[in-house]
């Protein structure tokens, strides 16, 4: 009985911290509903931050560990499911978990083919929105670029060209940098 009620008090952790506000006001629960919103937020920063920190040999690690126990239990309450439930044996109850998982596999790949279709579309449409943006823009700092460097005399050109060389570097390296270990984790 007691761990039904801990396992029911788990499941329901975000009502009762709505709950135990002491006003319980809408407004109050608005208010830590927006906080938990927050802090799950910085969390996940915080996680994504370490990652790159670390390359994500820690995070991605861990990640797959969980992943692969997650859909080993499945598999194996499947699997009890089918024997129990079904009353096959084991062989058919694995053909049977196998092929539920195929089942899921291929609706969700469905899903998601769908779902990234539509997301593509809404993202072709926009960068096409942005592009004509961005090259007004351009065309517009353009002209006050050439204004600006006609104003100059060769001194100060050159000066521009070496200042502008100085900070190029370190942030094409870095850029390379990043690639680089991009490329590397993918790989």
């Amino acid at each position: 009985m007691m761990k039904l009620l801990i396992y029911k008090g788990l499941l329901n952790w975000h009502s009762n911290a709505l709950r135990s506000s002491n006003t319980g006001k809408a407004k109050n629960r608005e208010k830590i509903a927006l906080k938990m919103r927050l802090a799950l937020l910085w969390t996940s920063a915080a996680v994504g931050l370490i990652g790159l920190l670390f390359g994500f040999d820690l995070i991605g690690e861990a990640l797959e560990e969980c992943f692969t126990l997650l859909f080993e239990f499945t598999q194996e309450k499947l699997e009890t499911m089918y024997r129990v439930g079904f009353k096959l044996n084991l062989y058919h109850a694995q053909m049977a978990t196998a092929y539920t998982g195929f089942v899921v596999l291929v609706g969700l790949g469905f899903i998601a083919f769908k779902k990234l279709l539509a997301a593509f579309r809404e993202v072709q449409a926009s960068w096409v929105q942005e592009r004509d943006k961005v090259q007004t823009q351009w065309l517009r700092q353009w002209d006050n670029v050439t204004c600006w460097w006609d104003t100059l005399d060769s001194f100060n050109k050159y000066s521009a060209i070496i200042g502008l060389t100085v900070i190029a570097i370190p942030l094409v390296s870095i850029l390379c940098l990043v690639l680089g270990k991009v490329v590397a984790e993918i790989l």
